[in-house]
């Protein structure tokens, strides 16, 4: 394993538009094609009670999280929210601390029961302005970081969340009402060793070298096998040393059968794990 430095990118809303959409439905078409970041996003269609949220993306065929609450309707203007974005593949857990632009502070929701708290009280801020209770209101981060919220315990919070059979998503709220960076240190994920790095032809070694370890932390898993072959041969007469090797061999084996498992570890920094 090894850390490294690692930042997901916030875009502002978009404005798309839905050819047609009939209540308690929860899959539309876009009229045109969408940006390519919009899957996980929060999304307020016209006529509709509840904020939604985009569960697929094929092409310009969307289907969301809820159905839709309003009337039947054709042509419906929709804004999508960039609170959500696929974290790159290497990050095997997001570690503290996490800033968003302007240097400001985020905080782990302990699960999403809490993220979910905190998100539906950033949704509906505005009204602590005095503003009517609309999603079109754009309000700078140093009025969201001075807000009456704020003042009342609620943070700039994070999520990351892991899809059955798609990317892991960073959540993040309130939701940017332009463009930001979210900066993390993350604990990157080691290669996976494939036939397509090693030789099996009985020629010399191809001497791979792995970007996650560096060269004097990786040891063979074969090499403890290795020894217990080296410290059996019968011309060798330090037998005393057997009693560990075996051990270690004993390990190794076990290990070959049933696979290994990568246990996160406990400490005392807070550490969200994919």
């Amino acid at each position: 394993m090894k850390f490294g430095y690692r930042s997901a990118f916030f875009n502002a809303p978009v404005q798309v538009t839905l050819l047609s959409l009939n209540q308690g439905q929860n899959a539309a078409t876009l009229s045109a094609d969408p940006p390519p970041w919009i899957l996980g996003c929060s999304i307020r269609i016209a006529g509709d009670n509840d904020v939604n949220r985009i569960e697929t993306v094929a092409g310009r065929n969307l289907t969301f999280l809820r159905g839709f609450t309003g009337t039947n309707s054709s042509n419906l203007l929709c804004t999508i929210y960039s609170d959500c974005v696929a974290i790159s593949s290497d990050v095997q857990a997001i570690l503290e601390p996490v800033f968003r632009s302007h240097n400001r502070r985020m905080y782990p929701a302990r699960d999403l029961e809490e993220f979910y708290h905190h998100w539906h009280r950033w949704w509906g801020w505005g009204g602590w302005w005095g503003f009517l209770l609309s999603d079109e209101v754009v309000i700078s981060e140093d009025a969201l970081y001075s807000s009456p919220i704020i003042q009342q315990g609620y943070e700039f919070m994070y999520y990351v969340e892991r899809t059955r059979s798609g990317p892991v998503l960073l959540r993040i709220t309130p939701r940017p009402s332009s463009v930001l960076n979210v900066t993390f240190q993350a604990k990157l994920r080691a290669e996976r060793v494939t036939t397509a790095i090693l030789d099996q032809t009985g020629g010399p070694d191809p001497n791979y070298q792995f970007t996650s370890l560096h060269p004097d932390e990786v040891e063979s898993i074969l090499l403890p096998i290795a020894r217990w072959r080296f410290f059996t041969h019968p011309t060798l007469k330090n037998a005393e040393s057997r009693v560990v090797v075996k051990s270690e061999y004993d390990e190794a084996m076990l290990t070959l059968k049933t696979g290994t498992t990568l246990e996160s570890e406990v400490a005392d920094n807070t550490a969200t794990h994919i």
